[in-house]
């Protein structure tokens, strides 16, 4: 008599690998747009070494094999670049990753991807074909050589993605487990490839950035503390006390409490001197023990309302986690639609852009050639750029600073102020300098204090002409504080607007050399940001009770 038994959960991880995706055209331009903005974020040099650190914090909060932070990942990242032969071990186990987030899904380009690195470490073709076995080839070979330079970047960006997996693996060995379980736990520290049964899950993986890596880091933290809890929350805990530490040090520093929300929230931040340098948080781990201890702190501390951390808490799950619904072929667009920036959790215009006609609706940080576009077409140049980057990422906001050069000779803008070091590539993700903030925290805040005075006051006129006349009494009594702030606000609007155009006007000049607009444009900018600052700190007790 034959008896079948059925293990749900090994047959439906057999019966998922051969799954075919939906086609539709929909679809096809979800992948589509989400390839190109992960492509060109996950490519760029700021992008891998911050998500080397941010892995390295990672791998060792939840490992449980003595795994070291920051040295074992440099150990690994040095031995990836050489492929060290714990690497080949890893690659032919399927434990590393190479090709970039758009091979995970493509047999054929990582096994092409391996017989490459083979070939760099020594290996003949009767080598790799030896250990290629279990590898699937393609029926046509892709002909012609990858440019070197590009090479030569392709190989430093796996090494750093590979580091902190090749440390785990080695950390699994000398702990005494077997290559084949130190090869799985090095995979399993983020595995791509997975995405569930779930067809919802799988669709939102193809349409949403990033929302299946979110969702790989929340699934092996989980896992984490279910199987080693103790360590993995000592660890957190261990987290938590260095970012409060910290914090206590930036308590009254007028510097921190500049930085937007967004920064504070994705980045550590150290001065030291007057020089400012910050260091990303990983994400599942960051924002469960590093940015929400830190908010609570600030709310009971009286940094933050109840509503603010509320809303910041709220924020921060949808943006860390990915859990924004909006597919990606249609994010950016919907985001300049409503004037909300969903991951810094603002306005892309503010209020006093609303006065200006659309193409004049920049500032300076709006690149020239989108000004250009914008005045040519009457379209809002501050949305223009938005959406070009926000569906190009990282390369794209290269691409459109390496166009203000040759905007600025074609319209002869005259020389480009020298660069702030917030303003380098690469090093502005880490080191923001000395000079004033070119946006605050306290900027975003005075606009919106200002656009809810005068939407107060605006709608108590609309009741006067209404003859409500209770109705109007009973929002004065609400509202009185606020609306007895609103013209010291407009006040204030005035003068940051003549001081924005005295810094759109140094940028135009044709005579003041690179040094001197610098100078001159930074000491407005600070002027404007303490205006601001003074404004927003003494009329903050009648918004924010």
């Amino acid at each position: 008599m034959l008896t079948l038994v059925l293990i749900g959960v090994p047959y439906r991880a057999f019966t998922m690998i051969d799954l075919e995706r939906s086609n539709s055209t929909f679809m096809k331009a979800a992948r589509t747009a989400k390839k190109v903005l992960t492509v060109s974020t996950t490519s760029m040099p700021d992008f891998i070494i911050r998500n080397f650190m941010r892995d390295s914090i990672h791998s060792w909060a939840i490992n449980k094999d003595g795994f070291k932070p920051v040295t074992a990942s440099w150990a690994g990242f040095k031995k990836a670049l050489r492929t060290d032969d714990s690497l080949v071990d890893m690659m032919f186990a399927g434990a590393t990753f190479g090709g970039g987030y758009s091979n995970v899904y493509d047999p054929a380009s990582t096994a092409k991807t391996i017989r490459s690195v083979l070939r760099r470490k020594g290996y003949n073709d009767s080598q790799i074909q030896e250990f290629e076995s279990s590898i699937v080839r393609n029926s046509k070979e892709v002909m012609g050589k990858v440019e070197q330079g590009l090479h030569k970047y392709k190989n430093l960006s796996e090494a750093a993605e590979n580091a902190n997996r090749l440390a785990t693996y080695e950390a699994a060995i000398k702990s005494g487990k077997s290559k084949a379980q130190a090869a799985f736990e090095s995979r399993d520290l983020m595995d791509f490839s997975m995405m569930g049964a779930s067809n919802i899950m799988i669709n939102l993986s193809d349409m949403l950035p990033f929302f299946n890596a979110r969702m790989q880091g929340l699934s092996k933290l989980g896992r984490g503390i279910k199987e080693n809890p103790r360590e993995v929350l000592k660890r957190g805990g261990m987290i938590t006390a260095a970012s409060l530490a910290l914090m206590a040090l930036n308590w009254d520093d007028k510097r921190y409490e500049e930085l937007q929300d967004w920064d504070k929230d994705t980045y550590w931040h150290v001065w030291i001197g007057d020089q400012h340098i910050r260091f990303p948080k990983p994400f599942e781990i960051g924002l469960m023990f590093g940015t929400l201890p830190e908010r609570f702190v600030r709310a009971l501390g009286g940094k933050d309302s109840a509503a603010k951390f509320g809303k910041l808490v709220a924020h921060n799950f949808m943006e860390t986690m990915a859990f924004n619904p909006i597919p990606q072929v249609a994010m950016p667009i919907a985001e300049a639609y409503v004037n909300y920036d969903f991951f810094k959790g603002g306005p892309i215009e503010n209020m006093a852009d609303s006065n200006l006609m659309a193409g004049a609706r920049y500032n300076d940080q709006t690149s020239l050639l989108m000004r250009e576009v914008g005045e040519a077409t009457n379209m809002s140049p501050k949305m223009l750029d938005h959406i070009v980057m926000g569906y190009t990422g990282s390369l794209g906001s290269y691409v459109m600073g390496a166009t203000n050069q040759l905007m600025r000779n074609l319209k002869d803008y005259g020389e480009t102020p020298a660069m702030r070091l917030d303003e380098m590539p690469v090093i502005k993700s880490f080191f923001r300098g000395s000079d004033p903030a070119k946006s605050t925290q306290f900027t975003e805040d005075f606009y919106r204090m200002m656009t809810e005075a005068n939407q107060i006051n605006s709608t108590i006129n609309s009741f006067r002409k209404q003859g409500r006349g209770d109705d109007v009494n009973e929002l004065i009594e609400e509202n009185r504080g606020k609306l007895s702030q609103r013209q010291g606000l407009t006040a204030t609007q005035k003068q940051v607007k003549a001081l924005n155009a005295q810094i759109e006007m140094m940028r135009r000049d044709r005579i003041l050399t690179a040094d001197q607009k610098r100078e001159k444009i930074d000491r407005l900018m600070a002027t404007r940001n303490k205006l601001v600052q003074q404004a927003v700190e003494r009329v903050n007790p009648y918004f924010n009770k």
